[in-house]
């Protein structure tokens, strides 16, 4: 088997910076006419407390979204290609490459999650080290396609 290279790059949706606007502004308006949060007709959260929440959540949501802006611009920076070779696998993660040989995958699965699509998880050494390789990632379906074929042909598979 030649040496395979595919681009592998994580993607970002700038909506990922509404919700943490949308809790802001539920707070605001909560503290600027002293609102309760109410579901049908009954009080979740009292006035001082529901924007002390709102705004909390609007935090947290900001954090959130922050680090997956940085996360996807690390993404951008690093050259992000998996090399599918032989004898194994080199793929970056996190600031680092990484190198797995086939001999040490002791398992290999393909989930389809209908949250995040379907992706390749790579168990080596015994199950101490977890890797995922997501479909979106991918430049095309045809390179997730080529990879998962290139994994499923190297290593031994069990579906989920």
């Amino acid at each position: 088997m030649e040496q395979k290279l595919f681009i592998y790059k994580s993607k970002f949706s700038y909506w990922t910076f509404l919700p943490p606007f949308v809790f802001l502004g539920i707070a605001f308006y909560c503290y600027q006419y002293d609102l309760n949060i109410a579901y049908k007709g009954r009080n979740i959260l009292e006035s001082p407390n529901s924007y002390y929440v709102a705004g909390t959540i609007s935090i947290l949501l900001l954090v959130y979204s922050i680090y997956k802006f940085k996360q996807y611009k690390d993404s951008i920076q690093n050259s992000s290609n998996i090399k599918i070779s032989k004898n194994g696998l080199v793929f970056p993660h996190k600031k680092s490459t990484l190198s797995v040989d086939f001999k040490d995958v002791s398992e290999l699965y393909v989930k389809d999650s209908s949250d995040d699509g379907e992706s390749v998880i790579i168990y080596s050494d015994n199950g101490k080290n977890r890797y995922e390789f997501f479909h979106d990632y991918f430049e095309s379906t045809e390179k997730y396609l080529e990879f998962k074929t290139a994994i499923e042909k190297s290593v031994t598979i069990v579906e989920v």
